[in-house]
């Protein structure tokens, strides 16, 4: 006869919801550069965060928490923006949303409305990839797993985005 385990948490409940406080900010910066839209971003983050709650038994390692956290999200800010429900509202204004970390030089007013505008043009899938690896620094691969897609599928949609942006904002 077998005896079944348990297996143990590797986060306690205080240090996950320590860390869901702690990077709350973020994670919804994160929605917004795929959804652009505060509101929905905040949306998709408290379902992502939901979600996490009540999966983070799922969680394999309590060093992966964060990526795993972002992970969720992502999917949940590509299952929003793929809704036909989003379609039904207005669009609100843009919110002025920057990296945690500090820019070299700060682009002016119309520069980043540009830049804005121009990734409002990417798919929902090249804004994901666009975000995870130019602004969260995340490599080819661990973008590919995040997204549960393949490795050439994400250097795919990397290069086609970059070239849409760099047309739009030559234009610009």
């Amino acid at each position: 006869m077998a005896i079944e385990t348990v297996p143990t948490r590797l986060l306690s409940d205080d240090s996950l919801e320590q860390l869901m406080t702690e990077r709350y900010l973020d994670l919804i910066r994160l929605a917004f550069l795929i959804l652009h839209d505060q509101a929905d971003a905040e949306d998709a983050t408290q379902l992502a965060l939901e979600r996490a709650w009540r999966s983070r038994a799922e969680l394999r390692s309590a060093g992966s928490t964060l990526f795993w956290l972002r992970r969720i999200v992502v999917r949940e800010a590509l299952r929003a923006r793929s809704s036909p429900w989003r379609l039904l509202r207005l669009q609100s204004h843009v919110l002025d949303i920057e990296p945690a970390g500090e820019l070299p030089s700060a682009p002016n007013q119309s520069e980043r409305l540009d830049v804005v505008r121009a990734f409002r043009h990417l798919s929902a899938d090249q804004s994901a990839v666009v975000v995870l690896h130019h602004y969260l620094a995340y490599p080819v691969s661990e973008v590919a797993e995040m997204l549960g897609v393949p490795l050439e599928t994400v250097r795919s949609r990397l290069r086609l985005a970059m070239r849409q942006l760099r047309e739009e904002l030559r234009d610009a």
